[in-house]
């Protein structure tokens, strides 16, 4: 794993050896950015290396694009790269049936038949059927819009690969987070919620989607039938109920997630992170609660789950099939007053980080909940 502060001092030639995987046989991306840095943080880096994607001649992009191998051609193992194939194998790939991988190899012909090119997907987060359905439908795409779609994709890829390449700090990456989510305040809560699925991905959580906007993060567990903790939220000691964080609350969860996996961390519940980025009652609005104020665990039982955050809690545990009986809540101290400085301030982010995760440490070995 390499540090972002230590990338940022490396010489040229040595930071783009570092980097040269990130984008497939291709370090001339990470040599065009080499002269940018210092950056402060992975997405900051990760934005330049795709600026220079896009600004690349149109050869330079076609020539990424064929870089790329085929998905799941059974007996080409040799030819992948370690990253590309462990990104196919996370897939499901090398466990699909017979007709699937007829089927896929039927489809990655065809795909380069017509457009000259193979056909690239993000693999994360998809299994053979999702792949299959994909390619099938990207079929009947015109050849310019394939291939804006395959560079977005190269692009995904290209993100998932810097996260598991890259450390940061936790502050540094939840106000960078923070940033692009305030940047599409005007945009539609699709493309907010497919940007805050993506880096629940990239922080190597299985995310499901309940059909009311909401997004579950999940980081499973070392054990069998363990407890599910839930952060995105906190307990309202008053009402006795879960109110929802908003932005400030769900990024610090994947933030806490990333640096859990970055130092091989292994946790005896399964750590969820609840965001709904499509609810626009919070939002930007929402403040962050008080950084140093975690106070221990509640066990919620269905009759805590009855107000409108419980509702849509309740949803999103429904859609990842996860019993409202077998989880808890961090409870949390009150909420600040939300203010521009204090959401923009990196140290208050990194406090509330490192306190979530000095919890779940702490707790790792009781995994007790006081109700």
């Amino acid at each position: 794993m390499n540090r972002l502060a230590e990338l940022n001092e490396l010489p040229a030639e040595e930071f783009v050896a570092r980097l040269a995987g990130i984008f497939e046989h291709s370090p001339w991306v990470a040599q065009r950015v080499a002269a940018s840095r210092p950056f402060d943080s992975r997405l900051a880096l990760f934005d330049a290396m795709r600026s220079a994607v896009d600004s690349a001649a149109a050869a330079e992009q076609l020539g990424l694009i064929r870089a790329h191998p085929r998905l799941s051609a059974r007996g080409r193992r040799a030819e992948l790269t370690q990253a590309s194939a462990q990104e196919q194998r996370r897939a499901g790939l090398e466990g699909c049936t017979e007709e699937q991988a007829q089927r896929l190899d039927e489809l990655n012909a065809a795909y380069f038949d017509k457009f000259d090119m193979p056909f690239i997907l993000a693999v994360r987060g998809h299994d053979p059927a999702s792949i299959i359905a994909t390619c099938t439908r990207r079929l009947g795409n015109d050849a310019q819009l394939e291939r804006r779609t395959c560079l977005g994709e190269i692009a995904r890829i290209g993100a998932f690969r810097l996260a598991d390449a890259v450390a940061t700090p936790a502050g540094a990456e939840i106000l960078a987070m923070q940033l692009r989510l305030a940047a599409l305040r005007d945009r539609g809560p699709a493309e907010r919620a497919e940007l805050v699925r993506e880096w629940m991905l990239a922080a190597d959580l299985e995310v499901s989607a309940d059909d009311l906007g909401g997004l579950l993060g999940r980081r499973r567990s070392t054990g069998l039938n363990a407890w599910n903790l839930l952060v995105g939220l906190h307990y309202d000691s008053t009402a006795h109920a879960p109110r929802y964080d908003g932005h400030h609350g769900y990024l610090v969860g994947i933030a806490v997630a990333q640096q859990i996996r970055q130092q091989g961390i292994r946790l005896p519940f399964d750590l969820l992170v609840f965001a709904h980025p499509a609810d626009e009652r919070s939002g930007d609005l929402s403040g962050l609660a008080d950084p140093d104020a975690l106070r221990g665990c509640v066990a919620l039982a269905a009759d805590d789950l009855k107000n409108l955050d419980g509702a849509l809690m309740r949803a999103a545990l429904r859609a990842a099939n996860i019993d409202t009986g077998s989880h808890a809540i961090v409870r949390q101290g009150p909420s600040i007053s939300h203010r521009v400085e204090a959401a923009q301030d990196v140290q208050l982010y990194e406090r509330a980080a490192q306190t979530l995760q000095d919890f779940l440490l702490q707790n790792r070995q009781t995994a007790t909940y006081d109700a």
